[in-house]
Order: structure tokens, then sequence, then C-alpha cells
């Protein structure tokens, strides 16, 4: 592995990106955690603030694509549930909860 020069915008930016590109959130805010323990010395107030930023915003997007998910599997329950779907098939082909399930055909039974 070869390592370059690089001005400290230049490593922060690069570290910034590699967080981002983390999956798990957990693993993301531990490891930022872990950037603002080694180098909260050499970090400036404006760089901390722009990190926290990222992170909070990479939380919202993931929040929202969530929430997205759960929408979707909402409305394929539904879908299942008006064409004589078991409660107990949904649950399993949709990963809602029953208590889910059971609340989106309350839905289904009301409109009728």
């Amino acid at each position: 592995m070869r390592f370059e020069r690089r001005t400290r915008d230049e490593a922060f930016d690069a570290i910034v990106d590699t967080l981002q590109r983390v999956p798990d959130r957990e693993e993301q805010n531990y490891l930022a955690a872990l950037v603002f323990g080694f180098s909260a010395r050499v970090l400036t107030d404006e760089q901390k603030a722009v990190l926290r930023r990222v992170l909070a915003m990479t939380e919202l997007l993931k929040e929202i694509v969530e929430e997205a998910e759960e929408r979707k599997a909402r409305e394929i329950a539904e879908r299942m549930l008006r064409k004589g779907a078991s409660v107990a098939d949904v649950v399993e082909l949709t990963g809602l909860s029953e208590q889910e399930v059971q609340e989106v055909l309350r839905h289904v039974r009301e409109e009728g």
C-alpha cells in the first residue's frame, strides 16, 4: 500500500468520505467516535462540526430509506390481505410484525 502526503484538510475529507461509506449505522457512529477521540487535538472546531453534520445527514437518509421500505411492506401486505393471504403468510413474506399486519388488516376491513 502506498501512502501519499496529504494536507490535514485532504486527510479529513478522506476520513469523512470513508465514514459515509460504512453501511452499518452503529459501526459508523463507533468509527466517528474513534476519529473524534484520536484526533480531537488536530481537528478544527469547523471540521468537528462538519463531521457531526455529515453523520447526522447520513443517519437521516438511512431513516428515510427505512421508512420508505416499511411503507412499501405495508402496501404489499395490504394487497396480499385483499387477495386472501393469511396473516401468517403476510408476516413471513413482508417482514412486518404480526401486530403491524393486524393493523393493516383492520384498515383493509374498514375500507371494505
